[in-house]
């Protein structure tokens, strides 16, 4: 029985891969079914009910309280009823996710990130084998013929899935399992993928979590302070940096990683140039969650891209401010600080490590990829959350080294 417990603990990791990579859609809902699952499972055997985080849900219950007021100062009221409706069941994964990060008992945190480090790696090695075999696998489950083309885009969503999560599974190897081979394992997976990815978003927030993991002076408080004032100042200062980014948008096109069909750059400085320039003309409360879909009269030059409509802007700080203005930039400001200030007074700096890696390469997804109110997205970053508090609780027994 002990002899089949890895090979299960495997097992449930590669099935874990294949709804990551081919069904990363299914993140909205997967994170809070675990986290129900164990949760249920453990108020019947242990005849107790779970502790509550009161404070944590409480804030993640404000973030979607602001976008139902944005009713009242909405572009569009029928469009912002209807879009805060379909995100308000993240925030029950939201709860359920930080409930479980509090409540997963330490004996089975260790299994758990053996099961995780199964399916990132096979997550990993997956996305290599279908972008050079062209795909097999999706094509099979979705009926497809063999000759047809699927892009290599498709697997962007669980690129970045796979990248927020390793950070906190390699702390695991390296400092509360000491086996560095198995993080030199998931890395080594990781790199690989990174090596095959066309997602300039998933490559750059790997290169960011390992600077901030290995390179940030943890022991330095003004650091901390340092960078809480830096993200605030880039948060507060996006829809006047944008425009000045992208009068120099014909020199950043044509940079290596950046431009041309890589980074695609020229597109996101224009877009993000016209959505500025529109939120700057509601600069208080802005125009009410997700108005970008239905804003038609954007300001675009079409310089790089055609057409003068977007679904998000492609970067949390300004979609922010076109949707809750000055009053969310601000909030957004108090948020993201105090998650860092949170984590500089974790005791285990290793700890600090996996966390402040997790939440850099989030920004990161966030500042350039995809929009903060998409399903999958916020589950994979709720997903990520308890793996965090995972490694918070498994490292207060580890000696600090």
């Amino acid at each position: 029985m002990q002899a089949a417990k890895p090979f299960l603990l495997i097992l449930f990791g590669v099935l874990l891969s294949l709804i990551i990579i081919e069904m990363p859609r299914a993140m909205a809902f997967i994170p809070g079914f675990i986290a129900l699952a164990v949760l249920a499972l453990y108020s019947i055997k242990d005849k107790n009910p779970p502790d509550i985080p009161t404070r944590s849900i409480a804030t993640i219950g404000a973030v979607f309280a602001l976008a139902g007021l944005s009713y009242f100062w909405s572009y569009d009221t029928a469009n912002t009823v209807q879009r805060s409706f379909k995100i308000a069941p993240l925030f029950i994964v939201g709860a359920l996710c930080v409930t479980w990060g509090q409540n997963f008992k330490t004996a089975h945190i260790r299994p758990y990130f053996t099961l995780l480090s199964a399916a990132l790696i096979a997550g990993a090695l997956l996305v290599v084998a279908e972008l050079h075999f062209l795909s097999p696998l999706y094509k099979i489950i979705r009926g497809l013929e063999d000759s047809q083309f699927v892009q290599d885009a498709v697997y962007n969503r669980g690129t970045n899935i796979l990248v927020i999560s390793c950070f906190c599974t390699m702390s695991y190897w390296l400092h509360s399992a000491k086996k560095p081979l198995y993080a030199l394992l998931l890395m080594a997976s990781i790199f690989t993928l990174m090596t095959y990815t066309d997602s300039q978003s998933a490559q750059l927030a790997f290169v960011a979590g390992l600077i901030f993991f290995f390179a940030f002076p943890y022991r330095f408080k003004a650091a901390w302070y340092g960078l809480i004032g830096l993200i605030t100042l880039g948060l507060c200062g996006a829809p006047f940096i944008a425009p000045w980014l992208y009068s120099h948008a014909d020199y950043i096109n044509t940079l290596p990683f950046l431009g041309g069909n890589m980074g695609y750059a020229g597109p996101r400085l224009e877009i993000w140039d016209y959505v500025s320039r529109y939120a700057l003309q509601s600069p208080i409360l802005g125009y009410g969650v997700d108005s970008t879909r239905v804003i038609t009269d954007f300001d675009s030059a079409q310089t790089y891209i055609a057409g003068n409509t977007i679904f998000h802007p492609h970067n949390f700080a300004l979609q922010i401010w076109i949707e809750f203005g000055a009053l969310g930039a601000l909030c957004g400001s108090i948020l993201i600080g105090w998650i860092i200030y949170s984590i500089k007074n974790v005791e285990n700096i290793t700890a600090q490590r996996a966390c402040l890696a997790s939440l850099i390469a989030a920004l990161s997804i966030f500042t350039t990829g995809y929009g903060m109110w998409q399903s999958w997205w916020l589950g994979a970053i709720f997903f990520t959350l308890a793996h965090c508090l995972f490694i918070c609780r498994l490292h207060k027994e580890t000696p600090q080294t």
